[in-house]
């Protein structure tokens, strides 16, 4: 008996959807001998999205006669081991035909499933399947549902044991490859050569990205909720998640879901600061229009094209009282949502003499001068570090809002930047320009608590030169002028007859 000059004719990746496979088919796609023709079986299209129609054989015929698909491949490619990918959503016609072909190898590539069903939430929500490029990754937490999950897991549990269950019944070995092997170029080139590839390569090109790279505890919004249940570390235990790139901080602060949209106004909001949005909310949920957050990406471009001359909005804050609420709240305070293991890099790298207890202040012991001067420390560390000069993230609390109206702009642009010391001026006009009733006028407003120590005590010269350094891009952009005390942050109740 002759040996065949290929150990194969086809293969497959039996996979699930946010496993890798569209990676692992990109790599295998760079081997002179093989080639990958995508989705094949997919129930709406033929190989790629859009695609109807593949040598000649229709998405129809397709899902009735899977074999005939495969044959029109093989003869229109007779010299190249032709390759696709098989999820559990696609024909199931097609997976016996495949199963049952010797000549067709059989790869399984799993992922760990809560990984697998995290990243594809993920990319549910966001609407984002693939990216190309760093500056494209948008990442995000999701809410995790273990109800959703355990059918999640027990479907695809079903689906790799009928494969093993054919794999068994024709006498036929798998070529298993995990997710974390995809970066191992050794696991990839053996693959490739055990598939039939003419020769090994030295490098391979990686033209999408790993879209959420972070910690899987960073990536599940309600893991304090869910952990014990799915047999995860408690969040106590677990290290801060890795540094995100600037760019990776920006977006997600101004992902999508963060506008508010007014479905029946040309009307938007867009907040870049987080104490600025409840008196913004509240006036517009008493717009007559229906409000709507949480958007996905189509959602936002969708009502965009709707509103051609909308008003998108958005409030801006002096730098300085944006970078003293950043200090206080992230660095001074030791409540549990500030940054601890962040203050204390800062009281050792730049020398930040911090209280120990930020609730009860001694102004003996800690001073306004000690005060002013820990302030001082933390404009230099935030110029470095908005520079990429040092390895802590470049936090959404101290980014700054040229930055992160930027980011917007890749979104919907914002129209009207309006000053948060002038809302009581500026509203009321927006609601006259827009023929909305006088609510502004209705709401009351009131300030936070105060800080320990307020910004005009130890406001100087040098406090003003340090911020203009480290947020130069917002006075220069924005036209700020030296900051002087005003409403630097507040909040709105809503009338009682409301």
């Amino acid at each position: 008996m002759s040996v065949p000059a290929r150990p194969f004719d086809s293969f497959v990746i039996f996979s699930v959807m946010r496993s890798g496979s569209n990676l692992l088919e990109r790599y295998l796609a760079q081997y002179d001998g093989l080639a990958c023709l995508g989705e094949l079986f997919n129930p709406v299209f033929i190989g790629r999205k859009g695609q109807t129609v593949l040598f000649d054989v229709s998405c129809d015929t397709a899902r009735h006669n899977p074999a005939a698909l495969l044959d029109a491949i093989a003869a229109a490619q007779p010299d190249t081991v032709n390759g696709l990918r098989y999820f559990p959503e696609h024909v199931p016609e097609a997976m016996q035909v495949l199963l049952e072909d010797p000549r067709c190898a059989k790869i399984i590539l799993t992922r760990d499933p809560l990984s697998a069903f995290v990243s594809l939430s993920i990319a549910q929500f966001s609407d984002i399947w693939l990216i190309g490029s760093e500056k494209d990754r948008l990442p995000l937490s999701v809410p995790l549902s273990l109800g959703a999950f355990e059918v999640y897991k027990a479907q695809h549990e079903r689906y790799f044991a009928q494969i093993e269950a054919g794999l068994a019944a024709t006498g036929q070995a798998a070529l298993r490859i995990d997710y974390t092997d995809l970066g191992d170029m050794t696991r990839i080139n053996d693959l490739a050569m055990a598939l039939g590839a003419k020769a090994p390569r030295k490098t391979l090109q990686a033209s999408i990205k790993r879209q959420n790279p972070a910690p899987l505890h960073a990536k599940i919004s309600n893991y304090a909720e869910v952990y014990a249940a799915l047999g995860l570390p408690a969040p106590e235990t677990l290290p801060e998640a890795e540094p995100l790139s600037q760019n990776e901080s920006q977006v997600k602060w101004v992902w999508p879901r963060h506008y508010y949209v007014c479905d029946h106004r040309p009307l938007a909001f867009a907040p870049l600061i987080e104490n600025t949005k409840q008196p913004l909310t509240a006036w517009l949920s008493l717009v007559p229009s229906e409000l709507r957050t949480g958007l996905k990406l189509g959602d936002v471009q969708d009502w965009a094209a709707r509103n051609k001359s909308a008003h998108v909005i958005s409030v801006l804050h002096h730098p300085l009282d944006r970078l003293y609420a950043a200090f206080m709240n992230k660095i001074f305070s030791t409540a549990p949502d500030a940054f601890q293991k962040i203050r204390s890099i800062l009281e050792t790298r730049y020398q930040i003499y911090l209280p120990r207890n930020a609730q009860q202040i001694d102004r003996e012991t800690y001073t306004v001068e000690d005060q002013r001067t820990a302030f001082h420390q933390f404009l230099l560390f935030v110029a470095a570090n908005l520079a990429g000069e040092t390895d802590i993230r470049q936090d959404c609390s101290w980014q700054t809002q040229a930055a992160l109206a930027d980011i917007f702009a890749q979104i919907m642009p914002i129209t009207h930047f309006l000053r948060v010391e002038q809302l009581d001026h500026d509203i009321p006009e927006l609601e006259r320009a827009l023929d909305i009733p006088p609510i502004w006028a209705g709401l009351k407003t009131f300030r936070h608590r105060p800080f320990a120590f307020d910004l005009a005590e130890i406001y100087t010269d040098q406090t003003e030169a340090l911020a203009r350094a480290a947020f130069g891009e917002d006075y220069a952009r924005f036209g700020f002028e030296n900051w002087r005390p005003g409403y630097a942050a507040f909040d709105v109740s809503l009338p009682s007859s409301a």
